[in-house]
């Protein structure tokens, strides 16, 4: 299971992302995709009050793509725009300038 820490801030734009963006041909099938985060304090640890969360964290079975996505977002929220009704995975992975396709391993 992957966890991928952001900025408080970046909780609404990550959360603004159409599921449908989130799952592609290398994300375990689908199975994993961003939903509710754990308020946490700078350090990783979780926080009871939304008031003391400096960070989120978001841990479920995400694919490489997909993590990389939410931490490249809480890096840069400003790129999803607020309307997203026609954001698809092609365009967030353009904006993010990542690609669908994993790193070819090195050969021995």
């Amino acid at each position: 299971m992957a966890t991928i820490i952001t900025p408080i801030a970046a909780v609404d734009a990550i959360q603004r992302v159409p599921v449908e963006c989130w799952i592609g041909p290398f994300d375990n099938g689908g199975s994993g995709f961003p939903n509710y985060p754990i308020w946490c304090d700078g350090n990783g640890v979780p926080v009871d009050t939304l008031d003391k969360a400096t960070r989120a964290k978001w841990d479920g079975a995400f694919g490489t793509i997909t993590a990389q996505l939410i931490d490249a977002i809480g890096q840069d929220p400003t790129k999803v725009p607020a309307d997203v009704s026609q954001l698809d995975r092609a365009a967030l992975l353009e904006a993010y300038r990542l690609s669908d396709t994993p790193a070819e391993e090195p050969t021995p």
